[in-house]
This record gives structure tokens, sequence and C-alpha cells, in this order.
């Protein structure tokens, strides 16, 4: 649990560093309703499977949408 707070406040951190005070507020609320509903929320448990596999699936898109971001960036330095 330790583990997970600090890993809570790096992610915390780091948007508040890219989005500000308000993307950190909303980043903080996001990972408190998503504990609160793995947590005993009012979901069964397949509807929290899917729940967790369209965040890691949302997840995953963001991050190729920033590496072709990044890429198409480098290529126009060129």
């Amino acid at each position: 649990e330790l583990e997970l707070m600090r890993e809570n406040e790096l992610f915390l951190g780091e948007a508040e560093h890219r989005y500000g005070r308000t993307g950190k507020e909303q980043a903080r609320s996001l990972i408190e309703s998503a504990q609160a509903l793995f947590a005993g929320g009012e979901l069964d448990e397949e509807d929290k499977e899917a729940f967790f596999q369209a965040i890691t699936e949302l997840y995953f898109d963001s991050k190729k949408i920033r590496a072709e971001r990044k890429n198409k960036k480098e290529q126009t330095k060129e």
C-alpha cells in the first residue's frame, strides 16, 4: 500500500507539472473514484473487469498517440 501511495504521488506530481493545479486535482479525483469503485463500489466483478480493461485500453491508446506526436515533431525538425 505504501508503494501505491508513492506511485500516486509521483503521478499527481507529474499531472501538476504538465497541467497545473487543475490537472492535479482532476487526476486525484480520478484515482479516488477508481479506488472507491474497486474497493466496494456498486459494480459487480464483471463490470469492474470491463472498467479496468477500458481504462487500460485508454492508457495504451494515449501512449501510442503521444509517441506518434513525438515522432512527428522529431521528423519535422530534421
